[in-house]
């Protein structure tokens, strides 16, 4: 099942370009290595307008934490000055959204753009990747792919070939699992000849492997470009998968910021109870209640082991609950006897004491959350629960209360952040909290930004389609379709939710995936959950197209990490290669942290070294380390 597929979705990137098979290049001559220069780490986006490939690859760069410029073709363009000045390059990787950007009439870079854009691919020695479009010949635009017999169409599957899965190329998917193009292809056969681009295909027609859909090319005159003709858009999961090589490709895996997955999974509301859904009148039925119990948490523990034990791209993983002191009150509860037993294979979050609605329109004052959020952390020091010290500044708010303004009859007042209520915000910040959770499904709340007049910032999370108000599969099914409209059985729910979340992970952020305490009840006698039901379907189909080890990081090193990334765009980051020296020197208007990939002392992570450096305005300057030999 495939939801990001979107038939009627008006980008459509492969008009064919009209250009005569008969126009071929000379011979292109041997031309020297390229010159010592000095290359900004910095990446130029070649497109025209909005077009979805520009959208992929945007997100990427900014989720990635990559500086970069966007260049429309069709409006700005493209001078020797734009890229280069003497030895200075301004960019160390090129990526086309299209081929031939393609606009209306023909292409948008005339003859000498073109030119001038492999003459500085050529001689500053910077790569090229191509997300989509026709591969083309035509030497009126001195473009040649170097592709013949060119096949059309959807729905195409398609398998891997090494060197992809290799130590360079695409070295983080799983090359075992053929992968469906469900949206719009062009494959070509490489032609070969003198003069002619040599062709390494990567991923091909499974039908007829001489047909290309992704491959490297390497021109004569020491050019080297990663050429994809296939539709690439945000809502198709395999448009994520290819494009970080775009990036990594082009960029010879030395750039600002780095990339990582990330699987963490909260559950709220420990120690109080949830309502139940009541599947016979399509509510939520207030009288019936659900709450742990501690066989449930000795079944957590066990399954958290389990899970990591099946998954060899998972080596820890640990629940973190947001937890409501309020239910613990008693020191002889079964419950939280159970939890002080087992907390060390825990992490937990504050989550107030009564789980209190923090909205404007609620009326809470400043006293008000002030003693509830403080209440919750005596609480929190009383039971001794792990990891007080570091996760101390990070507040989930009961609801996600307290941003947006929501009344009583749940009607939106006003989204986040008109609808803040700055007497809860002060407060959380006079108590030391510096970071709240944020729902990524409301009005302007999936940003990491700090709010604005006080010292805090969202952390976003992310729901799923396991509900608060359910425990067993029969009560999510029957709510999940009640809500979407569908008529689909719990396997096809926890299809849907593996493939939404495997583009969460592959868009590279950081942020929780978020449910509650009732989704740990166990529902039958082999300990199945509905939350620990979700992850195993999503790492089983994470596992079948990557092999990227995924990190489970507490909302504490998440805050971190970041209020880094925030602060670092505002310092004014430059960082640039020495061509000759093969080093890397960065530096800031102010102090910040910074990701570097590629570079030596880094820690190595799928196959490339990332280093979370310190840096000033005294530059640093660190030797450029690829592992490509590891």
């Amino acid at each position: 099942m495939n939801i990001f597929a979107n038939p009627t979705h008006p980008y459509r990137p492969f008009p064919a370009l009209l250009a005569s098979a008969a126009l071929l290049f000379t011979t292109l001559a041997a031309t020297p290595p390229a010159r010592a220069a000095t290359l900004d780490l910095k990446v130029l986006v070649i497109a025209v307008g909005n077009a979805e490939p520009r959208t992929v690859m945007t997100e990427l760069l900014d989720a990635v934490g990559v500086p970069y410029d966007v260049l429309d073709a069709a409006t700005t363009p493209l001078t020797a000055a734009t890229l280069a000045s003497g030895t200075h390059g301004r960019y160390n990787g090129i990526i086309l959204t299209e081929a031939s950007l393609v606009s209306t009439g023909g292409s948008a870079f005339s003859l000498a753009e073109w030119q001038t854009l492999h003459a500085y691919e050529r001689d500053f020695g910077v790569r090229e990747a191509v997300m989509s479009g026709d591969p083309v010949t035509n030497a009126g635009l001195d473009l040649d792919y170097g592709m013949g017999a060119l096949q059309y169409g959807g729905n195409v599957s398609a398998t891997w070939q090494a060197p992809a899965g290799g130590t360079d190329l695409f070295e983080y998917v799983n090359t075992a699992t053929p992968l469906t193009i469900t949206d719009w292809a062009v494959s070509g056969q490489p032609a070969g000849g003198a003069g002619r681009p040599v062709a390494q295909p990567l991923l091909v027609r499974a039908a007829t492997p001489g047909q290309v859909l992704v491959s490297t090319l390497t021109y004569a005159n020491g050019r080297e470009v990663l050429l994809c003709s296939i539709a690439n858009a945000s809502y198709l999961p395999y448009s994520r998968l290819l494009a970080y090589e775009f990036l990594n490709f082009a960029t010879k895996g030395v750039f600002v910021g780095a990339r990582q997955v990330f699987l963490a999974a909260h559950s709220d509301d420990l120690f109080v109870t949830s309502p139940s859904w009541n599947a016979a009148n399509n509510t939520t039925d207030t009288n019936t209640i659900v709450r742990m119990t501690p066989a449930d948490v000795t079944n957590a523990v066990a399954r958290q082991n389990a899970i990591v034990a099946a998954h060899p791209t998972l080596s820890d993983f640990a629940i973190e609950f947001a937890f409501n002191g309020g239910g613990a009150a008693d020191h002889l509860d079964p419950l939280v006897q159970a939890m002080m037993k087992h907390k060390r294979h825990f992490r937990f979050i504050n989550h107030t004491l009564t789980h209190m609605d923090m909205d404007l329109s609620n009326g809470t004052t400043y006293a008000m959350a002030h003693g509830d959020m403080d209440a919750n952390i005596l609480v929190w020091d009383r039971l001794q629960l792990p990891e007080m010290g570091p996760n101390r500044p990070v507040l989930v708010s009961g609801g996600h209360s307290g941003l947006e303004d929501v009344n009583d009859a749940g009607v939106l007042l006003a989204s986040y952040p008109a609808g803040k209520n700055d007497a809860f915000l002060q407060a959380s910040q006079d108590l030391g909290i510096r970071f709240l959770a944020s729902d990524t499904s409301r009005a302007n709340q999936a940003s990491e930004e700090y709010v604005p007049g006080f010292n805090l910032m969202l952390l976003p999370r992310w729901p799923t389609g396991v509900f608060y108000n359910t425990s067993t599969p029969s009560l999510n099914t029957d709510e999940y379709n009640v809500l979407f409209g569908t008529n689909y059985t719990y396997a096809q729910i926890l299809d849907v939710e593996a493939e939404a979340t495997l583009g969460h992970m592959l868009t590279y952020r950081m942020w929780p995936h978020y449910f509650h305490q009732s989704n740990l009840h166990a529902y039958d006698g082999n300990g199945a959950t509905l939350q620990f039901d979700w992850l195993e379907a999503v790492l089983a189909r994470y596992e079948q197209f990557m092999k990227l080890p995924v990190l489970n990081l507490p909302y504490h090193e998440i805050a971190r990490r970041t209020r880094n990334r925030v602060d670092a765009l505002a310092a004014t980051v430059t960082a640039s290669l020495d061509t000759a020296t093969n080093q890397v020197t960065v530096a800031a208007s102010q102090p910040a942290r910074v990701m570097l990939t590629g570079v030596a002392g880094g820690v190595p992570y799928g196959g490339q070294r990332i280093m979370d450096v310190g840096v000033g305005t005294a530059p640093r300057t660190f030797a450029v380390d690829r592992m490509l030999a590891q």
